[in-house]
């Protein structure tokens, strides 16, 4: 089936997010695991985004061995578009909001600088209201971070600055800014 793949990785995911409440399913998630390796084609972006994203998770949970996980991880950064201050993907006749998202949450357990650039693209494109991963990507930099300054800036000179650590994290992310252009992290 054309949609077997995706929905083998979208029923794993939501397991994998979810193993303590559905740790009974552990040797489907194993099978689910053989499945997505054994099918996956890196030519198809979406199976690509979303079966890394899962393949992921296996793997910091213990069921997918780091040289299957890198392998895939590999792929998908292959086919990144990556400047000073943003990484995204771009693949014409996909969704980019599906694909940034699952790409966000594959490389915000990997690498947070690579993640924060994704953000930082998805922020720049006025997308960040329909990504599921910004939610999960605050979530870790307020867990994982003690504190940061950040600044944005726009083109025209106006800027926002702010100090954002744990107890102010999501204020700071849904601070409505009237600067009128791009800005950059």
């Amino acid at each position: 089936s054309l949609y077997k793949l995706s929905l083998t990785c979208s029923t794993t995911i939501t397991i994998m997010e979810n193993l303590l409440k559905f740790s009974q399913y552990t040797p489907n998630v194993l099978k689910a695991f053989n499945y997505i390796k054994a099918n996956l084609n890196a030519s198809y972006f979406y199976d690509l985004a979303i079966s890394t994203y899962a393949l992921q998770l296996g793997f910091k949970a213990g069921f997918v061995d780091k040289p299957t996980f890198q392998h895939f991880y590999d792929q998908l950064m292959k086919q990144s578009s990556e400047t000073h201050d943003e990484l995204h993907w771009n693949i014409p006749g996909y969704d980019r909001d599906y694909m940034n998202s699952y790409a966000l949450l594959t490389i915000q357990n990997v690498d947070l600088a690579k993640a924060s650039k994704i953000v930082n693209y998805i922020f720049n494109t006025g997308t960040s209201e329909t990504s599921d991963a910004i939610p999960s990507y605050f979530e870790l930099v307020r867990s994982t971070t003690k504190s940061m300054n950040i600044r944005l800036k726009s083109d025209s000179g106006l800027s926002f600055s702010a100090k954002v650590n744990s107890v102010n994290i999501f204020a700071v992310s849904y601070t409505h800014l009237t600067l009128p252009t791009i800005y950059s992290v």
